[in-house]
């Protein structure tokens, strides 16, 4: 049996833009080459933190393809698929197996009325949105030939429904699951049987999912210091406890310099900093900062990018 990969740090990456808002592909490029040279096990291209929702398809495709052949087997590739609807989705999924992807991400849509209708043709019509969101589950792992990881972004899945998705999904060997309520956290594990990796997506608080058994971490300090959220899971499986609490506290503090500024610019804008070709633009909305905000947030997080 293969060995479940999605585990340790997973990062998402953040997708450069030039100035006019276009895609930039050799700072994606740029991107990829530095934080395959750090302790990343798993990279992540278009999740939240690569805007994925305002990139269109052939742009998809060519983040696909820039980001497997820059990392050339170095690190895992596990790129983001959901799409605006089904067919968008079993497009980028066929295009990412075609091109040699590690495994798939696929993000829990935020409304399955949408769906529904193209899922009726396959499996009739549901009653209940969990049904079609299983559905549609279940129509992407029919086509997959690699593991997947579901994306749940709002820690909505419940302990009898995860239950349902390991048992009828077979390659679904990933899940990130954000939730700060530790029970909530402590049943999607426990219901995972331990065929699926549960990987915490808040990291600030890693070591307390740590605990409750997650395997890894999907989280936007990876795009910077990846090394520092490693070396917490270290101290905890090494039973380093009070030097692991000592690192959450820093990622802790990590946040709170960032809060003055809208997400993911601050991580451009650290980027760009650390030398990297990022240029500050999102196609995201991003509130206006003020220079001492920008200042501060650099000051404490830049040591931490060792």
């Amino acid at each position: 049996m293969k060995k479940n990969f999605f585990e340790g740090v997973v990062t998402p990456m953040v997708t450069p833009f030039h100035d006019d808002g276009s895609l930039d592909l050799p700072a994606f490029e740029a991107l990829t080459n530095w934080l395959c040279e750090r302790e990343v096990n798993i990279l992540f291209p278009m999740g939240g933190s690569g805007e994925y929702q305002t990139l269109k398809v052939d742009e998809r495709k060519e983040i696909i393809h820039a980001v497997i052949e820059t990392a050339g087997g170095r690190k895992k590739v596990v790129p983001g698929v959901g799409g605006k609807n089904l067919k968008e989705t079993l497009t980028l999924v066929e295009e990412a197996q075609k091109v040699g992807a590690d495994g798939v991400s696929v993000v829990i849509p935020a409304e399955m009325g949408e769906y529904a209708e193209e899922l009726s043709a396959y499996y009739g019509k549901t009653s209940s949105d969990f049904e079609t969101l299983l559905n549609y589950y279940k129509r992407i792992n029919s086509e997959l030939d690699i593991p997947f990881m579901v994306y749940d972004s709002r820690g909505q899945l419940t302990e009898n429904q995860m239950r349902e998705f390991v048992a009828e999904l077979d390659q679904f060997k990933g899940i990130k699951y954000r939730s700060n309520n530790e029970e909530h956290f402590a049943d999607i594990v426990y219901a995972s049987g331990g065929t699926v990796n549960i990987l915490s997506g808040i990291e600030f608080i890693y070591l307390g999912n740590l605990a409750m058994g997650a395997k890894g971490v999907v989280g936007g300090g990876a795009n910077y210091f990846p090394n520092l959220m490693a070396q917490l899971k270290r101290q905890y499986e090494a039973g380093q406890v009070e030097a692991a609490r000592e690192t959450q506290y820093v990622l802790i503090a990590a946040a709170k310099s960032m809060s003055g500024i809208s997400w993911p610019l601050s991580a451009k804008l650290i980027l760009r900093k650390l030398g990297l070709p990022i240029e500050p633009v999102t196609r995201v909305k991003a509130r206006k900062h003020s220079s001492e905000n920008e200042a501060h947030m650099l000051d404490f997080i830049l040591p931490l990018c060792k």
